[in-house]
């Protein structure tokens, strides 16, 4: 799914990956005291409800003290003529107040859209029924209808949706609350029941909101989008962050079968196939379509085969289509939660932001109750030692009594309490005299050491994690967003790239010219234009998993990235919570002058791979991966026949000695400037390329093939890549070897 620049619309197709709501679920115990409260409310907040003086008898409460004296118990008697008694309680009820537009246009004010309470003004209409209402202590009324926002739009029949200020009229003449549990109290959804406090939070993407609160904890921005599982074409630039006011309109996907044929594939949220069918019927109907025939084939998949008139146009059908029927619907979210045991309207982005801070606090707990369950697995096993090892168990023998067996062992535990993390108490002593006999008789010292090291890494490792609780939480959200979010498999590579000769990395290998053979390829890989941002952007989209590239395509023609690129590279994949992969399989090891050519880049890639140079010479690959990525290949998931034999390994460690010696990378730094400064200087170059000892010569007129033959022939080794020489000397070359192996290419290049 994409968010479509400029235009505010977000892609949803039926495929995408499996779509997780964010879903906040609102219970009303009872729909008449529920409604009834709301509306209380409502004209509490319009206008205070005005009753007749009563008369009351007052008593001064002298407050000498300091002790509250409790208000005396006031009679009351009842506003109704039938109700003189003393605490009695006159109740009238009346029904329903149903309002058409042919009623409330009559009432209506000057600008009917106004949202300051001025729309209409109702108060005629119930001034009639005010001596009834203040002749009574409770005036309840119920509501035919539901109501509408301030400024609508207002509906009638039969869909109602009626002016607020019928509420502010009822409030203004007195009474005390108004229901409106009808058949019409779903005519608005649930928002026709609960008013204004009804929640309707929109479905989003289950990988987004996992990368969007990964995101929040590692204080990064973000944005949500609905993400709706039917699919189709979501307008999402009122959407105001869920919030009430926004809205999101929703197309379906209409594609031509033929020029009379028109086929619905993807349908709005809310809507179904019998519903679409159903509008496009009434919509012909009425005259307001054109069209012969309309089929519903849905099986697994949405099908609504249209069969458009001989003389009408399928794009005007199209058109039409979305104009008069339900392929596009207008969906207005309002993001109502319970918070601290109050409503509260928030949008999706503060949801979320709480949502991922209150489980981070939750991953603290844990980790506080794991620490505790270690502590006293610590305790348990290092007593059980002490008590052991030293036969403090001896101590019982001769004891008349439990207490004085406790207390025996109590004061033979005295010199080792120091030991301990927490003092010896009453239930520690108990449990160690009521171990077996067996168990004392088969103790194994060396087994109980190593579980008690155990502990106390795992000990160390839970506080690291508590320390650290913002990188354990995003950690514990990769791990859901891996195990559950799946869609994301593509790996982009660059144009021009090479990653091997295996079929894996020859599928990854941005060159056509190395897909001519051993199929079939490895799907799952999509190719960038080196360099160009525009078209990075278009292809990182939601099923993109990590983007592999090389600091400098050797293959390619020994072409360095761009610095701009490569920033982009690694800020988008960031936002997206996308890997990105250096293949430094010909640039690592101080190929370029650093360790890594990612160093030279100002940046450090989450996998790194590297191999020829790390062993000399001898068969040798790595990974380097970082804390995001290391615990994807446990112990025994990954191997070779002959990797990590001894050999290669020793060689290995021998190569990165000698690279990471003081002043050897500097050194190959000078060689470098040294090597490419004499290059420029010769006839027939015309430009030099790569990094440091990684080195690709443009020539003015001569092939580069024809180069490389030549200076064979007289001793001196020498690569191409595409139209270019390519020079890989070693590290350890030598002042005089630069001098002679320019001088060869010199005189090759002048004949």
């Amino acid at each position: 799914m994409g968010h479509i620049r400029g235009k505010g619309h977000h892609r949803t197709t039926a495929s995408h990956s499996p779509v997780r709501a964010l879903v906040v679920v609102l219970v009303i115990v009872a729909v008449l005291v529920g409604g009834g409260w709301l509306v209380v409310r409502h004209m509490q907040a319009a206008a205070p409800v005005a009753k007749p003086d009563k008369a009351a008898t007052v008593t001064r409460v002298d407050l000498d003290n300091k002790q509250a004296v409790p208000e005396p118990v006031v009679e009351h008697h009842g506003n109704s003529p039938d109700c003189p008694d003393t605490d009695c309680i006159s109740m009238l009820v009346n029904g329903d107040l149903l309002f058409h537009p042919n009623l409330w246009k009559h009432f209506a004010g000057a600008n009917t859209a106004a949202t300051a309470g001025t729309a209409f003004d109702f108060t005629p209409l119930f001034e009639t029924m005010k001596p009834y209402i203040q002749a009574s202590d409770i005036a309840v009324c119920e509501f035919e209808t539901p109501i509408a926002k301030r400024g609508g739009p207002y509906t009638g029949y039969p869909v109602f949706n009626v002016p607020p200020e019928v509420a502010d009229a009822a409030a203004s003449v007195g009474y005390t609350a108004c229901t409106h549990a009808t058949n019409h109290s779903w005519d608005q959804g649930a928002d026709g029941i609960a008013v204004g406090l009804a929640s309707k939070i929109l479905p989003h993407n289950f990988v987004e909101l996992i990368n969007a609160a990964i995101a929040h904890l590692q204080g990064r921005d973000f944005q949500l989008y609905p993400d709706f599982p039917t699919g189709g074409m979501a307008d999402v630039s009122r959407y105001n962050d869920g919030l009430r006011g926004g809205t999101v309109k929703v197309r379906a996907k209409i594609s031509k079968i033929d020029k009379r044929t028109l086929a619905i594939t993807e349908i709005p949220y809310t809507t179904t196939t019998e519903s679409i069918k159903d509008s496009i019927i009434k919509a012909n109907d009425k005259g307001k379509i054109k069209i012969r025939k309309v089929d519903d084939n849905t099986a697994d998949k949405v099908e609504i085969v249209i069969q458009v008139s001989p003389d009408e146009s399928s794009d005007k059908t199209i058109d039409a289509l979305y104009a008069f029927t339900d392929c596009e619907v207008s969906i207005a979210p309002n993001s109502c939660v319970i918070w601290d045991e109050k409503p509260h309207f928030l949008g999706v982005s503060e949801i979320l932001r709480r949502s991922a801070e209150h489980t981070k606090s939750l991953l603290g707990l844990e980790l506080k109750i794991r620490l505790g369950e270690l502590s006293e697995a610590w305790h348990a096993a290092s007593l059980e030692r002490i008590f052991i090892e030293n036969r403090l168990y001896q101590l019982i023998e001769g004891c008349k009594s439990r207490e004085e067996a406790y207390s025996a062992v109590d004061k033979g535990l005295e010199p080792f309490k120091m030991r301990l993390r927490r003092e010896v108490t009453l239930e520690d002593v108990q449990k160690l005299t009521e171990l077996k006999f067996i168990r004392i008789s088969r103790y194994d010292s060396e087994k109980a050491d190593n579980e008690i090291r155990q502990i106390e890494e795992d000990l160390k490792s839970t506080q690291y994690d508590l320390d650290h609780l913002t990188e354990y939480a995003v950690a514990y959200y990769e791990r859901i967003r891996d195990k559950y979010g799946k869609g994301r498999h593509k790996i982009l590579t660059l144009v021009n790239s090479f990653h091997g000769r295996t079929l894996c990395t020859l599928s990854a290998t941005g060159q056509d010219v190395f897909h001519n053979y051993f199929f079939p390829f490895v799907e799952g890989f999509d190719y960038v234009t080196a360099n160009d941002i525009a078209d990075l952007e278009a292809k990182l989209d939601d099923t993109v998993c990590a983007v592999m590239l090389e600091y400098i395509q050797g293959e390619g023609g020994v072409n360095a990235l761009e610095q701009a690129f490569v920033d982009a590279v690694f800020e988008k994949c960031a936002a997206k919570d996308v890997l990105v992969i250096a293949d430094e399989v010909q640039t690592g090891v101080g190929r370029t002058g650093t360790f890594l050519a990612g160093e030279q880049f100002g940046h450090k890639a989450d996998v790194t791979t590297l191999a020829k140079g790390i062993a000399g010479g001898l068969p040798m690959g790595a990974c380097l991966a970082n804390e995001k990525c290391a615990g994807v290949l446990d112990k025994g998931s990954h191997g070779s026949t002959f990797g990590g034999n001894p050999v290669c390994c020793a060689g290995g460690l021998a190569v990165l000695n000698t690279i990471t010696a003081d002043g050897f990378l500097a050194e190959v730094q000078r060689k470098a400037k040294l090597l490419r400064e004499k290059l420029e200087k010769l006839d027939g170059v015309e430009s030099v390329s790569g990094l440091g000892l990684m080195i690709g010569i443009a020539l003015k007129d001569k092939k580069a093939i024809d180069v490389a033959n030549a200076a064979l022939e007289k001793g001196l080794l020498v690569l191409t890549a595409k139209t270019k020489v390519r020079l890989l000397p070693p590290l350890t070359i030598t002042d005089e070897e630069i001098e002679k192996g320019v001088a060869i290419l010199a005189d090759v290049l002048s004949k």
